[in-house]
């Protein structure tokens, strides 16, 4: 059997699809899975050991442009397709009218998805031969390992399985230290400077080595801004791969991340991690486990509390709610 899934982006939604992929191969390991995913984030896909093959895609790049060349280049992916095969499924994960679009250039027997009361653009619905109700209030996770065994026919058991736990060996290093991640897309889910040089302080004062983690230019300037508060602390001065980042994160104590898709992947990976939620609700997009714990209300969070639920995290204490305002 012969399987595409169609989850191009972004970050965090590739790593929500880890479970529902191990779930696949624990109740089908005959079947070969190919992975459509955006050309950033082909890396991410190929971690899963479970995915045969992964196929990079630039559509968020031509659509950006709008131009005859990413029209041009479209066509051409669309031919050089053809010659991936015919699938015996695809399945459309992600629920938009550019996914259905593209779940369409491919050859296919069946092409699955959610229907018009679960998926997240209506219009998307029309273009799937079989369409599965899933509640969408469930947690991303969730919506997504229910999709695949409706597809697939089978009953999803036990905790989510990110299956990447061995994937990046930790260091032989024994130090104390932490990752502050401090950037994400939106500035309304940035957490003040101040509360980050506090905490930084809390860390060292601890005996723990604190490094920040930034993705472009303007989360480099506050990571500057926070060393101006507490100049002790670890700043890359050029910008980390996604790799390097992973193997940092693996082979830290703990993590404090705001709403990213590296904050998810700390979780995946089992480490030790606080997320902090502004305006995103962590019902359906926080992290999962028992070493992961979302704190929301975030502006009103202070440094204090955000380092007894990381210390409590760390040390394995008293087992915290998967949710917790402040």
């Amino acid at each position: 059997m012969k399987i595409l899934l169609v989850r191009m982006s972004s970050m965090g939604d590739i790593f929500h699809m880890y479970p529902a992929i191990s779930d696949l191969k624990a109740y089908h390991p005959g079947a070969e899975l190919h992975w459509l995913v955006e050309d950033a984030f082909v890396s991410i896909a190929e971690w899963h050991p479970d995915v045969d093959r992964v196929i990079s895609i630039s559509l968020r790049r031509w659509l950006k442009a709008r131009n005859s060349n990413a029209l041009n280049e479209f066509k051409t992916w669309k031919k050089e397709s053809i010659k991936l095969g015919v699938y015996d499924l695809v399945i459309d994960a992600q629920g938009l009218m550019k996914s259905a679009v593209i779940s369409r250039c491919v050859t296919a027997k069946t092409i699955h998805g959610y229907d018009h009361g679960s998926v997240r653009e209506v219009l998307a619905s029309f273009a799937y031969n079989k369409k599965h109700r899933v509640n969408r209030n469930l947690h991303a996770i969730e919506q997504n390992r229910l999709l695949m065994a409706a597809a697939l026919e089978y009953e999803p058991q036990g905790q989510p399985d990110f299956g990447i736990k061995e994937i990046f060996a930790p260091s032989n290093t024994k130090d104390k230290n932490l990752l502050f991640l401090i950037g994400t897309s939106k500035d309304e889910k940035l957490w003040q400077i101040d509360r980050w040089a506090e905490l930084a302080h809390m860390g060292s004062k601890n005996g723990y080595l604190i490094e920040l983690i930034w993705g472009n230019d303007k989360e480099k300037s506050l990571a500057l801004e926070i060393k101006q508060k507490f100049s002790n602390v670890l700043i890359a001065m050029e910008r980390l791969s996604i790799v390097e980042v992973a193997e940092k994160l693996c082979s830290a104590t703990g993590v404090v991340g705001l709403d990213s898709g590296f904050t998810h992947l700390s979780g995946a990976m089992e480490i030790p991690t606080v997320a902090l939620f502004g305006p995103t609700s962590p019902d359906r997009f926080g992290l999962i486990g028992n070493k992961t714990i979302n704190l929301t209300q975030m502006h009103e969070l202070s440094s204090a509390r955000v380092w007894e639920v990381l210390q409590d995290k760390i040390l394995g204490g008293k087992k915290a709610m998967d949710t917790e305002s402040a």
